[in-house]
């Protein structure tokens, strides 16, 4: 489920978190807040046999922050997670693929974008031939999975990670779709997009062939 607690709450009301998704329980997780605060993304299985397909179904939800009934973006097969909102919070990017036959990943995973109003999902990748994931396995580390895509500060691209020869880089698309992916090298692996800080320098969290975890926010200029 999806809770609510006030930062700044009192002892009781830190003991009981607002429960946003209780009417319909499922496996819910990586809420994100719009920017608007008003909304909330987040990624649930809501199928009588969550357990059974809990590999193969994963919806896009949102929710209002002071709560009702939540509306499922990507009601079609296959999985979607790690949401993303858009700067202007019309618009969410995830991670996922249409397929419903996908078991432990042998379809590669798309960078998506689907209007919050509601609408048919649009794939920006799909002349990549890359997971977006961070799925390169090493002596140094193991696999780290998707980290969610992140926009740029005017919604123009979104960034996200994937594996190649080896090694994870970062790789950027634009919004619209219209040009394939372009990678930027990034050591052994890029394992997370934190964010884009002011003017054109972008935050990671990445480790290097020397130090598992060299940086916990290394900036990369973009």
């Amino acid at each position: 489920d999806v809770f609510v607690v006030p930062v700044d709450g009192t002892p009781e009301q830190l003991k009981s978190p607002r429960n946003l998704t209780a009417k319909n329980p499922a496996f819910d997780g990586s809420p994100k807040y719009s920017p608007d605060g008003k909304s909330i993304a987040f990624t649930a299985n809501r199928q009588s046999d969550s357990e059974y397909s809990a590999y193969t179904v994963s919806d896009i939800h949102v929710v209002a922050a002071s709560g009702g009934e939540p509306r499922n973006l990507t009601p079609g097969p296959g999985v979607g997670y790690g949401p993303s909102w858009s700067p202007d919070g019309s618009s969410i990017a995830f991670i996922g693929h249409d397929r419903a036959d996908d078991w432990w990943g042998i379809w590669n995973h798309r960078i998506w974008v689907v209007p919050v109003t509601g609408g048919a999902p649009r794939m920006l990748t799909p002349d990549l031939d890359r997971t977006a994931e961070d799925v390169t396995i090493g002596d140094l580390h193991d696999v780290h999975g998707g980290g969610a895509p992140t926009w740029s500060r005017d919604g123009k691209t979104v960034t996200f990670t994937a594996s190649d020869h080896g090694s994870t880089h970062l790789f950027t698309v634009p919004a619209a779709g219209s040009l394939p992916a372009g990678r930027r090298p990034c050591g052994v692996a890029c394992h997370s997009v934190i964010d884009f800080a002011v003017g054109t320098t972008l935050n990671t969290v990445r480790s290097s062939a020397r130090r598992r975890f060299a940086a916990a926010a290394s900036k990369v200029p973009w």
